[in-house]
């Protein structure tokens, strides 16, 4: 399961938001830029943790070099970013990407991408926390194209 910190934040605030009917009010804005950030930041690690899975049958020092190197060149959580990365480590795996993710999970993630840019950067997000747990189960598939395409997917 992907993304398990945010989808547990998630439910723990739908249960406040239910009990509190704080739903669209200020409350529920401040909870789903809040979850933004964790989803994102969440999201982030666990592209690295594939990287490192992908590089865990090399020598130690090349391994090593693959996870600092992949932290370093992978920054950007808009689908078409992690493709980018994913093409260094050749064009079938971009390619595979690409063809095993919808584009509707593309625009609904990258909009809770760029709300999560909003929250840090510009002033907060206009995401609904809705439009957050729909995002969330499209970043799950999104992973879950990464796994395969990187060839270390999990039954």
């Amino acid at each position: 399961m992907f993304l398990l910190k945010t989808k547990v934040t998630i439910e723990d605030c739908e249960k406040h938001l239910k009990k509190s009917s704080a739903f669209g009010t200020a409350i529920e804005s401040y909870l789903t830029q809040y979850i933004l950030v964790v989803m994102c930041a969440e999201m982030q690690q666990e592209i690295y943790r594939f990287i490192d899975r992908k590089a865990s049958i090399l020598p130690e020092d090349i391994r090593t070099f693959i996870s600092v190197a992949g932290r370093k060149l992978f920054r950007s959580l808009k689908k078409e970013e992690i493709a980018g990365f994913l093409g260094n480590f050749g064009s079938a795996v971009k390619d595979s990407l690409n063809l095993h993710v919808d584009d509707r999970d593309i625009t609904i993630y990258n909009n809770v991408v760029s709300g999560r840019h909003n929250v840090a950067h510009v002033s907060g997000s206009q995401i609904t926390f809705n439009e957050l747990k729909q995002a969330t189960e499209c970043a799950s598939r999104i992973l879950r194209a990464v796994e395969f395409a990187l060839g270390i997917q999990t039954p």
